[in-house]
């Protein structure tokens, strides 16, 4: 429970205070594909000759950032989530120079009334 609030916590001041302060350097528009499958989404994205080892990958419940080194210099991919994901379950793997982000959706929790 500590730990639960202690993430929320982080993610809210990373949310109010660092994201509005830092500089963005962002890919192309269109350089990654957000697909809802339901269950959860999948993110593609282009490598374009970007090395698979020099990726960051970070996922919070409702944001994918992609960090990797392109041709003309770093390249920061933010994506915003339309609904909350598990990043503790969140997979990367790489097939045929596209990276693939497998992003399983959060579940509601049902709750019975006594």
């Amino acid at each position: 429970m500590v730990d639960e609030f202690q993430r929320t916590l982080d993610q809210l001041f990373e949310d109010l205070l660092i994201e509005r302060w830092q500089e963005r350097k962002s890919a192309p528009r269109g350089s990654a594909l957000l697909i809802d499958l339901g269950d959860r989404y999948e993110v593609r994205v282009a490598l374009e000759g970007a090395d698979p080892r020099e990726l960051e990958i970070e996922a919070t419940e409702r944001r994918l950032r992609i960090k990797t080194r392109g041709p003309l210099g770093p390249i920061d991919n933010l994506l915003e989530l339309p609904h909350p994901v598990d990043p503790e379950a969140t997979t990367a793997r790489c097939e045929g120079g596209v990276l693939l982000i497998a992003l399983p959706k959060r579940r509601g929790r049902r709750i019975l009334v006594e």
